[in-house]
């Protein structure tokens, strides 16, 4: 299922070599509710990475998720699967 706030417009490979580079346009939907298109050119390599921070003092966790054009391109990712 696609998520709302990130549509992806199009996608092409602009090099196809050992990690083949895509040129990815994808429509995100901001928090004041605009929508905005960005294209970005992406390595393929089919990994992720997020960051789950713990702050000692506080004793609270804090997961950070940051859109990656990159994630959203690929099949079943976070960016383009509802939870």
């Amino acid at each position: 299922m696609q998520n709302d706030a990130v549509r992806l417009v199009e996608e092409s490979t602009a090099f196809d070599g050992y990690y083949p580079l895509k040129k990815v346009t994808y429509a995100q939907r901001r928090a004041d509710g605009r929508v905005q298109q960005q294209t970005r050119e992406v390595y393929d390599s089919d990994s992720g990475v997020t960051a789950l921070l713990y702050d000692l003092e506080r004793r609270t966790l804090l997961l950070m998720y940051q859109f990656s054009a990159s994630s959203a391109s690929a099949p079943a990712s976070p960016a383009t699967t509802a939870t």
